[in-house]
């Protein structure tokens, strides 16, 4: 027999082992406790400033075009923002005050570890994955039921340098449901030189915390995956929330028309058409022809004018500034959005 005992009866009085029901009250002390420390044991958190120490669960990364819809030409960069999610899985190394349990042919005697989990760590377990007090969702607006629920962090898929967004928030229940039926395990006190029994106070009961937390790291049970689909390993997972997915515009190829305005350089070939003027001065060489006689040598100075008609062809090589308006075919932003990835958040129960 391992569970922790309580005190029966009234007159007389006898000893009896707590059952699950009756564990609620140490189960609803230290959910109060795990509620109110919003960064302790098994908290989440998201890009907080340190992670030292804490476990990285997943990452949902938002994209976003940078460009307004209708923008042409543009390429297939985007804008991100990552969003990464810790849970503090870390050691309490705390001493608990252990409950008396019965144990056969040994009388009372003080609970181990493996009992505190198997009776009150699991009863918490039980009642913390059933979305009681310390517990998270992830999802775009709070919990209507199941208590009060806080606003954590807020995040956000952009679509592009617009004001197109879709958010999601990670809440966390924070409040304190009233108290169960008080029920106290029985704890040893050494009065001089005897041990006696008592009920556990409260802060007896909270001293079990750091069996709790260190048994969510241990188990596995009570931690979170972000994450598309259920994990596939390692125990039963359920939803917590809803999905979440990252959007963006869509790129299409879209015919459109537009002027260009710019410099550029290049070769230029062109034929050459026109008249020639000029002189000409040279030697004139002759012989008179008439009654026989000596022939006569002399030079003639003077001048020749005279067209001439030819085609020049040359290159020319410079820098231009110009207009063209035309037609394009290019890569657009258009107005339908695309889903790039999806996230969940999954909490395991067994």
């Amino acid at each position: 027999m391992t569970r922790p005992l309580k005190i029966q009866g009234t007159t007389p009085k006898s000893l009896k082992e707590i059952s699950d029901s009756e564990l609620d009250f140490c189960s609803h002390i230290l959910l109060s406790e795990f509620s109110s420390n919003a960064t302790g044991i098994g908290a989440l958190s998201v890009n907080p400033g340190s992670s030292v120490g804490l476990t990285l669960i997943g990452t949902f990364t938002d994209t976003s075009r940078p460009d307004a819809v209708g923008t042409h030409p543009v390429g297939t960069t985007v804008n991100s923002t990552v969003y990464n999610f810790y849970q503090n899985l870390q050691t309490d190394s705390s001493t608990p005050t252990r409950p008396l349990k019965f144990s056969s042919g040994q009388g009372l005697k003080e609970s181990s570890d493996s009992d505190i989990q198997t009776h009150i760590v699991s009863r918490t377990l039980y009642n913390l994955t059933s979305f009681g007090p310390g517990s998270y969702k992830l999802q775009s607006s709070a919990p209507v039921s199941g208590g009060t629920w806080t606003s954590v962090i807020t995040i956000t898929d952009t679509f592009n340098s617009g004001a197109n967004t879709n958010v999601t928030y990670l809440w966390r229940r924070t409040d304190t449901p009233s108290a169960p039926t008080e029920v106290r395990p029985l704890k040893a006190r050494l009065l001089g030189n005897e041990y006696n029994t008592i009920e556990m106070s409260n802060t007896d009961i909270q001293s079990l915390k750091s069996t709790f937390k260190n048994y969510i790291g241990s188990s596995g049970i009570g931690q979170y995956r972000l994450q598309e689909n259920v994990p596939s390993t390692g125990g039963t997972w359920i939803l917590a929330g809803s999905s979440f997915s990252d959007t963006r515009q869509e790129l299409a190829n879209v015919s459109y028309s537009g002027s260009y305005s710019g410099a550029y350089s290049g070769a230029y070939s062109t034929a050459y058409a026109g008249s020639y003027l000029g002189s000409y001065a040279g030697s004139y060489v002759t012989f008179f022809g008439g009654s026989p006689g000596p022939s006569y040598t002399g030079y003639y100075s003077g001048y020749y004018t005279g067209y001439y008609t030819g085609y020049y062809t040359g290159f020319y090589t410079g820098f231009y500034t110009g207009f063209y308006t035309g037609n394009y075919t290019g890569q657009t932003v258009i107005s339908n959005t695309e889903t790039a990835s999806t996230v969940s958040l999954w909490l395991r129960t067994a």
